[in-house]
């Protein structure tokens, strides 16, 4: 089981804890299934840790975690051979200023990159 750090801008945490349950691992090139709910990241609130903030609260945090789970381990996809893929043209996390992050992805999206996965190389 790993975490995924997520950086919640505001108070986004309700939006942030609707993850879906399946995710691409861009980092490590898999496919997992997200395992928990978000909860706040407690390394904000130590006064040791480099991502402490003396103005956050548990109720509004900065950081959420949720845990996710590897179901299968892909080669890598890279953003060209995923902007070359009309079914992904409108893709959040192909969009100018899109950051790797939790973006979402549609139904029709994620059978595009799961085909594209699929593709020999």
């Amino acid at each position: 089981m790993r975490h995924c750090h997520v950086y919640v801008k505001n108070s986004n945490v309700l939006t942030a804890q609707k993850f879906r349950k399946k995710a691409l691992l861009q980092a490590n090139a898999g496919v997992a299934e997200v395992a928990s709910t978000a909860y706040p990241d407690a390394t904000q609130f130590d006064s040791y840790s480099h991502y402490f903030d003396p103005k956050l609260t548990v109720e509004n945090p900065r950081w959420i975690l949720v845990d996710v789970k590897a179901i299968r381990k892909t080669r890598l996809l890279s953003l060209a051979e995923m902007r070359s893929n009309p079914d992904l043209a409108s893709m959040v996390v192909l969009q100018k200023g899109s950051r790797l992050s939790i973006t979402p992805v549609t139904a029709t999206e994620w059978k595009a990159v799961l085909k594209l996965l699929d593709k020999p190389k």
